[in-house]
């Protein structure tokens, strides 16, 4: 017998079962019109959700107007580029 043979026996010494069909005939969470709704399904939603959502938040319409911080980061610069000796003018 190998140590992975003598690792999956049971209680009752029987070998290892596979799983079947049956094994993922989960019950349901909830019945909503006579529809049951399992936790597959409701994390399948969720996920939906969150995905719907994240391309949501990025694409929404951006200002056309630049704020305030763009100009105040392009200060200091401004100030180094037009500095005597500086190679960039």
């Amino acid at each position: 017998m190998t140590i992975a043979g003598s690792l999956v026996r049971t209680a009752e010494g029987e070998g290892f079962v596979a799983p079947g069909p049956s094994s993922f005939d989960l019950p349901p969470v909830f019945s909503v019109g006579g529809v049951d709704v399992t936790k597959p399904m409701l994390l399948l939603v969720v996920a939906a959700v969150v995905v719907f959502w994240f391309f949501y938040a990025a694409s929404r319409q951006r200002s056309m107007v630049a704020t305030t911080s763009p100009a105040i980061n392009a200060r200091p610069a401004r100030w180094i580029l037009t500095q005597p000796g500086s190679r960039c003018h």
